[in-house]
């Protein structure tokens, strides 16, 4: 059975825990957490936090992107430890690159792109319209739709990418988008990627 979210709110109160925290950080997805939260007294909430008129308000970026992923957790537990981090609003540890590009690598990244059409005055939305699963694919037509709507903008370019065994998926993908894109699925290495 569901816990029943007036009932926790009473307990929370007779509890009287009530004291104000400067952070309150609600990682839970259940309906009665969200009462509780909002009964909370804190300068700051992050995360899933009640309000009347919006059945399933997240408060900060990083609890939108944490709840934007709670059906994939099992496919995103390397991002889950900065989501916390970020949510607590602690700086997240610096990034190293997997990579050591030399200046050749990069190189012949740029000679890659530029004899593909790419302007380096445009904005840049990269496609992977592929996946390792077909249960984890959004579908071509749906990268198509979202490529069309972009390049609307004279100023955006799409660069598509594929390894070499979706390029049958790429240039479906080509036929479906009214303008051209830079399509370097199965032209790179993961490296020059």
């Amino acid at each position: 059975t569901k816990p029943n979210p007036e009932l926790l709110r009473q307990i929370f109160l007779e509890a009287n825990i009530t004291q104000g925290y400067d952070l309150l950080i609600n990682c839970n997805l259940e309906l009665g957490v969200a009462f509780l939260a909002a009964d909370i007294k804190a300068t700051n909430k992050q995360g899933r936090i009640y309000h009347p008129s919006i059945p399933m308000f997240i408060n900060g970026d990083w609890g939108k992107y944490l709840f934007a992923f709670t059906q994939f957790r099992t496919q995103n537990l390397f991002n889950m430890a900065d989501i916390y981090t970020g949510m607590a609003q602690m700086p997240t540890l610096e990034k190293k690159s997997w990579y050591n590009l030399s200046k050749n690598d990069k190189s012949k990244a740029g000679e890659l792109l530029i004899k593909n059409g790419y302007d380096e005055n445009k904005k840049t939305v990269i496609i992977q319209p592929g996946s390792s699963k077909k249960s984890r694919s959004w579908g071509v037509d749906n990268f198509a739709k979202t490529a069309n709507a972009l390049l609307g903008d004279q100023n955006i370019q799409v660069l598509l990418t594929g390894s070499p065994s979706e390029q049958n998926l790429a240039e479906e993908f080509c036929e479906k988008v009214q303008k051209p894109v830079i399509n370097l699925a199965g032209k790179t290495s993961l490296k020059l990627l």
